[in-house]
């Protein structure tokens, strides 16, 4: 399993040569938190290529299921599937995010 820290980039082509993956979130502080996480299905201008391939707790997966968000696991883990040979041809590059739900 490969780790990354905030702000880190890879190609997945680099960490696997399997089309399908998933890719698991999980935020660690000091005192309970909650948060939601997403995914964005970016085109090459760096912006979403389509609305339904933002995928977050109200929109789980795309159109095509090629990113599914899973349910959140006891460990407060956000997983996402990703299937890349199903991607359409205009996202270049998966984009994840998360939001913190408090003050």
């Amino acid at each position: 399993m490969k780790e990354f820290v905030k702000g880190q980039r890879a190609k997945l082509a680099d960490l696997t040569t399997t089309t399908t993956v998933e890719a698991s979130i999980q935020i660690n502080f000091t005192t309970p938190k909650e948060f939601d996480c997403s995914c964005f299905g970016v085109a090459d201008n760096n912006q979403l290529s389509d609305d339904r391939y933002f995928i977050f707790y109200n929109q789980k997966k795309s159109p095509d299921g090629s990113i599914v968000l899973l349910s959140q696991d006891v460990n407060d883990i956000e997983r996402f599937r990703i299937d890349i040979s199903n991607l359409p041809q205009s996202i270049s590059k998966l984009v994840f995010t998360s939001t913190l739900n408090d003050e």
